[in-house]
């Protein structure tokens, strides 16, 4: 059984590889699969970025405030179409 993870926006359950983590390092976001303390996993998209936005799903995931740059900064990622690499780091195309 391979493992899943649900969306913090969505609600949907997901392999790891069609999802971003995303974890909070000294109030600065960090996405990929390799940053280090509390991760929470986001599908890469707009819809999802806002619906966690909108019901606050990141600051409880992540038990911490998230300043409103960190939304910002994950829809950049999603817009300027960066992609995963094989180690499910993010790289941009």
């Amino acid at each position: 059984m391979s493992p899943e993870r649900t969306c913090i926006g969505c609600r949907s359950t997901r392999h790891p590889d069609e999802l971003l983590r995303v974890a909070l390092i000294d109030r600065s976001l960090t996405i990929g699969a390799k940053a280090g303390g509390r991760g929470a996993w986001i599908c890469p998209t707009e819809q999802c970025i806002n619906s966690a936005e909108k019901r606050r799903a990141l600051p409880r995931a992540l038990r911490t405030e998230v300043p409103r740059e960190a939304y910002e900064k994950l829809r950049e990622a999603i817009i300027s179409e960066t992609v995963f690499s094989s180690d499910r780091s993010f790289v941009k195309r």
